[in-house]
C-alpha cells in the first residue's frame, strides 16, 4: 500500500469524526487535522512513496507536474487543498466558523425559529469556494486525492500469487 493511502485513510476517519463532531475547539482540532491530512497525501506521495518505490516515480512527477499546471481542472487542489491548508497551518486562520456551527432556520408561515443541531453548516466565508460547506469540501478533496491515487497504484507492480513456488 502506498503510504499516501494510508494518509488519505487517516484523512478519512478525521472527516468521519469532524462530521459528528459539535464542540467548537474538538470541531477546530479536527478540522486542522484534517486539512493538514488532505495536503500531506501529495507530499507524501512525492516526497516517500515516489523515492522508494521507483516503478512510480516517473508517473508521480508527471502527475505533479499536470496538477501544478492545469489549475482549472484541479481547482480543488489549488482553490481548497492548498489554499486552506496554508491559512490554517501557517497563519490559524479559518474561512470557516469554527467557534459557532449551530444555526437557526424559520420554517413555515408561523416563522417560528428552530436550532438545527443535526444539520449544522459551517460554509466557507472566502476563496473560490465560498458559501461551501468546508466539510463538503473536505469530501470533495478526499475523493480528488482517490482518483489521483488510483492512477498511481495502477502501475505498482502486481504482488506475487500465495503459496508454495516449486509446486508442492
Amino acid at each position: 500500500m502506498l503510504r499516501a493511502r494510508q494518509v488519505l485513510l487517516d484523512c478519512q476517519r478525521a472527516y468521519e469524526l469532524l462530521e459528528m463532531e459539535t464542540d467548537p475547539q474538538r470541531f477546530r482540532i479536527l478540522l486542522v487535522a484534517s486539512l493538514a491530512l488532505c495536503r500531506s497525501v501529495g507530499q507524501v506521495l512525492d516526497k516517500i512513496d515516489s523515492c522508494q518505490i521507483p516503478s512510480i516515480r516517473d508517473a508521480v512527477r508527471h502527475q505533479w507536474q499536470r496538477i501544478k499546471k492545469d489549475e482549472r481542472t484541479n481547482r480543488i487542489y489549488h482553490g481548497f487543498i492548498e489554499a486552506e491548508r496554508n491559512l490554517v497551518l501557517k497563519e490559524y486562520e479559518f474561512r470557516s466558523d469554527t467557534e459557532d456551527q449551530t444555526l437557526l432556520a424559520v420554517s413555515g408561515g408561523d416563522a417560528s425559529i428552530h436550532a438545527l443541531q443535526d444539520i449544522m453548516f459551517c460554509p466557507l466565508t472566502g476563496g473560490p469556494y465560498e458559501g461551501e460547506d468546508v466539510r463538503d469540501m473536505i469530501s470533495d478533496a478526499m475523493a480528488w486525492w482517490d482518483q489521483n491515487l488510483k492512477e498511481i497504484e495502477s502501475l505498482l507492480p502486481s504482488p506475487p500469487p500465495c503459496g508454495p513456488s516449486d509446486g508442492s
